[in-house]
């Protein structure tokens, strides 16, 4: 990395975090393949449930889903005026 921490609780405290970091981002043409994913391993759910499962803002998951249903991959059902609940096909 370029330097070298001398004080050892420093030291493994960033040994961790560069060994705990996760990536959040999706591989690029693979995003719809994703969003189906999430919505089969979480039936049920809402965008704002989907988006705290997956990590990403609400406004991401919830384009992502109305292309899907779009393409009638998804099925989805009103609750509320506002709210969708979607399922897989």
């Amino acid at each position: 990395l370029g330097f070298e921490l001398y004080h050892s609780k420093k030291r493994t405290r960033f040994k961790e975090m560069l060994n705990s970091y996760q990536k959040h981002q999706v591989e690029r043409n693979t995003a719809l393949n994703y969003y189906e994913k999430l919505v089969e391993d979480n039936p049920g759910r809402s965008a704002l449930e989907l988006s705290r499962a997956s990590n990403k803002n609400k406004r991401t998951v919830s384009h992502y889903l109305i292309r899907l249903f779009n393409l009638n991959i998804l099925r989805r059902q009103l609750v509320t005026k506002q709210k969708f609940i979607y399922y897989p096909k």
